[in-house]
C-alpha cells in the first residue's frame, strides 16, 4: 500500500542558497551554480554567478543520472536540476501550487540534498517535513493537520519507507499504523478505533449518555463522521443491541442542533 500526497506544483522557481538546515527562515539571495561538465559524472570547471533573483524552473532541465540507485525493493534514478546545459544547480527552489501552499527545498549539486518543507496557504504552519540526503529521502518525514496536530509520521533510509508508519486525526487519536520492513515492504497494517466504534452499546444506554452532549465530545468517542446529512452525524460499523427488534443496528446518527446532540437514531 502506498502513501500518496501529493501537491500539484505550479511555476515553480529556483532562488538563491544559504539558510538553516530546517528548510525553515532561509535567506533567498543570488544562485550559485556548480559546474558540472557531464550531467551523469562529476563536473570540473570554475563556478560561476547566476543571475540574482528567482529563475524560472520552466527554463531548467530535468535529467536522471546515468546510474539508478538500487534500494530494498525501489528503483530510484537520481533527478538532477540544470541551468545552462550541463551545469547542475545548487540552491533554495520555491514551489508554489495551486491551492496556495509553498514549498521551499535545497538542491546541492544538483540533488535534493536538506529540509524540504510546505507550508499551509498563508501561514507559517508547516504541512509537510522530510529530509533528503544527495537525492534520496532518509530519516523522519511528518504532515500535520492546519491545527498543528501531527497527522502522519513515517521513517525512511535511502529513499525506502521502514519501521511503523502512524497517522492521526486532528484529535490526536491514533488512527492506522503501516508496518515496512528493512527492504520497504508493507507487512502489515492496523487500524485504531476511538473507544465509540469498539463498544458494544445498549439503545438506551447510548441515547442516554449522548443526547444533550456537546458535538465536540461526540467526535472525541466516535471520531469523524462516516458522513454529514445537514444535522446528522452518521456513525457506520457501531455495534448497539436492542435498538432493532430482533436485530443489532450497525449505523448511529447523531442529530446536532445548536451544538448538541438533540437526538439519537439507529439503523441497520
Amino acid at each position: 500500500m502506498r502513501f500518496a500526497l501529493a501537491i500539484v506544483g505550479m511555476g515553480i522557481l529556483l532562488i538563491g542558497c544559504g539558510g538553516g538546515d530546517d528548510g525553515d527562515n532561509q535567506p533567498y539571495g543570488s544562485t550559485t551554480i556548480d559546474p558540472g561538465s557531464n550531467p551523469n559524472g562529476t563536473g570540473g570547471g570554475t563556478p560561476k554567478k547566476a543571475k540574482a533573483g528567482p529563475m524560472d524552473y520552466q527554463k531548467l532541465i530535468r535529467r536522471r543520472g546515468a546510474k539508478p540507485v538500487v534500494t530494498g525493493t525501489n528503483r530510484i534514478f537520481r533527478t538532477y536540476h540544470f541551468t545552462e546545459g550541463t551545469t547542475r544547480f545548487t540552491g533554495i527552489a520555491k514551489s508554489v501550487s495551486t491551492n496556495g501552499m509553498v514549498t521551499f527545498f535545497r538542491i546541492e549539486h544538483g540533488l535534493k540534498d536538506g529540509y524540504v518543507v510546505t507550508k499551509f496557504p498563508n501561514s507559517t504552519n508547516r504541512f509537510h517535513q522530510a529530509r533528503y540526503i544527495r537525492g534520496l529521502k532518509n530519516g523522519r518525514e511528518f504532515y500535520w493537520h492546519k491545527n498543528g496536530r501531527l497527522k502522519i509520521q513515517g521513517q525512511f533510509t535511502n529513499g525506502v519507507a521502514i519501521g511503523p508508519r502512524f497517522s492521526w486525526d486532528e484529535n490526536g487519536q491514533t488512527n492506522r499504523m503501516w508496518l515496512y520492513d528493512n527492504s520497504g515492504k508493507l507487512i502489515g497494517i492496523k487500524r485504531f478505533l476511538p473507544f465509540g466504534m469498539k463498544q458494544v452499546w445498549e439503545a438506551a444506554q447510548l441515547r442516554n449518555i449522548y443526547t444533550g452532549k456537546q458535538q465536540s465530545i461526540i467526535q472525541s468517542v466516535f471520531g469523524k463522521p462516516a458522513k454529514l446529512e445537514g444535522a446528522n452525524w452518521v456513525y457506520k460499523g457501531v455495534k448497539v443491541n436492542n435498538a432493532i427488534l430482533g436485530k443489532v443496528a450497525t449505523t448511529v446518527t447523531f442529530t446536532i442542533q445548536n451544538g448538541v446532540v438533540a437526538a439519537v437514531v439507529f439503523a441497520e
